[in-house]
């Protein structure tokens, strides 16, 4: 792959506001109330940004916080949007 856009990693931070994605000198802030909705499955939690963008949140990656990505989640979108297991 030679796109300069998977040349360096994406950063997420989770804040009350939404999420920052960072990625070199590019930061771009998500807001919670423009998510459709959040799922998990076995491997990962996936965070639909629009109806045909997510981001992967692979559980493995995230360790032990898991618990506190989920909750930020669960406070931050309406129940009907989150369909996320533990």
């Amino acid at each position: 792959l030679n796109t300069p856009a998977f040349k360096q990693p994406l950063h997420y931070k989770m804040t009350d506001e939404g999420i920052e994605v960072s990625q070199g000198e590019d930061v771009q802030q998500l807001n919670w109330d423009s998510m459709h909705k959040a799922v998990s499955t076995s491997k990962s939690i996936i965070l639909y940004t629009s109806r045909v963008s997510a981001s992967i949140f692979p559980r493995k990656d995230l360790g032990d916080t898991t618990p506190k990505v989920i909750e930020m989640i669960s406070t931050h979108m309406p129940p009907k949007k989150v369909k996320i297991r533990y």
